[in-house]
């Protein structure tokens, strides 16, 4: 049972939590509000030893704060999964964290720390099967090289989500890896639609037509994606002409290459 100071001590930290920016944690005012949640979820945690919620909620205010000590969040994630054999999020949570520490170790470690957020991944999602589940799965699989794999969990991310652009940018970019590039044109094409002003798509487009050799609808793309710059200067129009200026070779037109080589210079 617990207690009734425990519970408002959580249900303090967790009123402070909706009111801080998480994603900002470096600006004082949210890193200052992150800590004094940390704190209430502490409190909670000694008044309470068996507090699953609160575990796991310090573990993901933890890890907003960039704390040195990373092993203490999964101690939280941990727990709050011994308390709590059903708790989704909490699985998805330590597979984020195994995930994330991957990139810090040698590629062995990495191996394993993916095939174990795998499993944790598909714990949560047979107990929950969220979007955000299938979608971290996924990113899991093609970490390992298992693209196929992963293609399925985006595709079940987007029935889910349909407009997740992270679900289609990377089954995008599973495609293409793959070298499915009919494919990864029709998720590049989506991008475009679900955010003009993101130069992935454009890029992505451009690449996969390229390797079909559509030459002259890769340079319909690379003219969109100039057209849809804030900024006629900045390094991603250059990009974009210079991209266009390949294709214009590739085509034998020698003249506009070399006129989109000139606008593709820095300043």
């Amino acid at each position: 049972m617990t207690s009734t100071d425990a519970v408002e001590a959580y249900e303090q930290a967790l009123a402070i939590l909706s009111t801080t920016n998480v994603e900002k944690p470096w600006l004082e005012e949210n890193r200052l509000k992150l800590e004094q949640a940390l704190m209430l979820l502490d409190r909670a945690i000694s008044l309470a030893p068996d507090f699953a919620d609160a575990y796991y909620r310090r573990g993901l205010t933890d890890r907003k704060l960039f704390r040195t000590c990373r092993r203490n969040q999964l101690n939280d994630f941990n727990r709050a999964i011994a308390l709590r054999a059903d708790f989704a999020v909490a699985y998805e949570a330590r597979a984020n964290w195994l995930a994330s520490e991957c990139a810090h170790t040698q590629p062995m470690k990495m191996v394993c720390g993916h095939s174990k957020a795998i499993e944790d991944l598909s714990r949560a999602i047979e107990l929950d099967g969220s979007a955000s589940q299938y979608l971290s799965r996924g990113m899991a699989y093609c970490s390992q090289g298992e693209f196929l794999k992963g293609i399925l969990d985006y595709s079940k991310t987007i029935d889910l989500d349909p407009h997740s652009w992270n679900a289609v940018s990377e089954r995008c970019f599973a495609f293409l890896k793959l070298g499915d590039f009919s494919k990864c044109l029709a998720d590049a094409l989506i991008l475009i639609e679900l955010d003009p002003l993101d130069e992935t798509g454009y890029v992505r487009a451009g690449q996969s037509l390229t390797e079909l050799q559509q030459y002259e609808e890769a340079i319909k793309i690379y003219t969109a994606a100039i057209d849809s710059r804030p900024s006629k200067s900045s390094q991603s129009t250059l990009m974009f002409y210079r991209f266009r200026a390949k294709m214009h070779r590739l085509l034998g037109n020698e003249a506009l290459a070399s006129q989109d080589e000139a606008l593709g210079q820095s300043k």
